[in-house]
Order: structure tokens, then sequence, then C-alpha cells
């Protein structure tokens, strides 16, 4: 009978099947493997170390540079001090800016007081400018030992805030220590200012 054939030929064909199927699946597999080979010799990116590279830089990045010394000046008064403290019962900072001159008698005192309004963290921010209360007045100054006296004696001048505002202002009497480029006193001037501190410093000696 001529059955066993007719049965063996679907069975032939589908080895053929596999076998091509398997060797196509070989030569894709080489492909990838020698385009993949390449590139898998190459040696990895390294991750950069952020928290080494900070560390090693933080020394130099911190280093801070000190503040120039203050100028030794020739006369122990004589200069521009400065001090700027807050006042909280009246929710404002003043400034206060001292000239000091030799004169024959002892020394002239150019006097510049600026009051701004602000809380302990600073000074408020205006829209307009100037944004301080300015009082320009002139007096005289004497050292007794080590305790400096600088005294008030003429208002030269009121500049108003850019918002109009203006104030009445009491000459003041500072007094107190003075110690190189430092002079901690306290202001009496007659009125609101009873032995309220002012810490000045000297950053100039003209």
């Amino acid at each position: 009978m001529s059955v066993a054939p007719f049965s063996l030929l679907p069975y032939r064909r589908t080895v053929n099947t596999i076998c091509v199927a398997a060797v196509a699946a070989t030569l894709v597999a080489g492909i990838i493997a020698s385009v993949a080979a390449p590139n898998a010799r190459e040696p990895r990116a390294k991750c950069r170390d952020h928290r080494r590279h900070t560390v090693e830089l933080a020394p130099a990045e911190m280093t801070i540079t000190p503040p120039p010394r203050a100028a030794t000046c020739s006369d122990p008064v004589a200069g521009t001090w400065v001090a700027d403290e807050f006042r909280p019962e009246q929710a404002d900072w003043i400034e206060h800016e001292l000239r000091i001159s030799v004169d024959d008698d002892g020394y002239r005192v150019a006097h510049t007081a600026r009051l701004r309004d602000g809380d302990a963290r600073g000074h408020a921010r205006l829209d307009c400018m100037p944004d301080a209360i300015e009082f320009d007045t002139s007096g005289r100054a004497k050292l007794e030992g080590d305790q400096l006296h600088v005294r008030g004696k003429y208002l030269e001048a009121t500049r108003a805030r850019c918002t109009g505002e203006t104030l009445t202002y009491d000459l003041d009497y500072f007094t107190g220590t003075l110690a190189g480029d430092t002079f901690d006193s306290v202001n009496n001037d007659g009125n609101t200012a009873r032995d309220r501190p002012y810490h000045f410093r000297r950053i100039a000696c003209a």
C-alpha cells in the first residue's frame, strides 16, 4: 500500500522547519553577540564621587579671609566712629556717625544720626529713598583718662524720609570708655534716651 509515504511527508516537513528555525536563531544570536561584544569589552564609566569632591574642596571654599586690621591712628579720639543699634521700645534702628577732629582746645564733632524703621532682624525696606530721617548736629568731645565725652551743641539740619516723615531731635550726650578703636558709651539726651547703650567702632582715622 502507498500509505506510509503519505504519513511520513508531514513529519519530514516538520523536521525541516525546525532545522531552518534553529539555524536562523543561531545566526541571529551570532550577529547580536558580535555587535554586543565590543561594547562589553569597553570599561564602564565611573560615577563621580560628589561627596569626596565636596570634602576635598571644602577647606579652600570655607577659608574666610580675615577683615583688614584697623589702621593705627595717631590720635586716640580723632576719626570716624559709627554705631548702629536697635531700639525695641521704639521699633526702629538709629545709626550714629561721629566725625571727630582735633581742635585747639580739644575736639570738635560733626554728627549725623539716621533713624530707620525695623525690628530686631534688621531695617525695614521702603519703596523709596532715602529710607531714613536724618539729622546733622555739631558739638564737642573731651577725653579724660579713658573716658570719652561727646556732647551735641547745635542741630544743623534735618532731612525728611522719602515718605515726608520727620521728627524733632534732642541733642545727644555720649559718655563711656575708650579702648583703641572701640567706644562703649551710654547716651543721655535729656528726654527719652536715659543711659541708652551704644557701641561705637572707629572705621577711619579722619
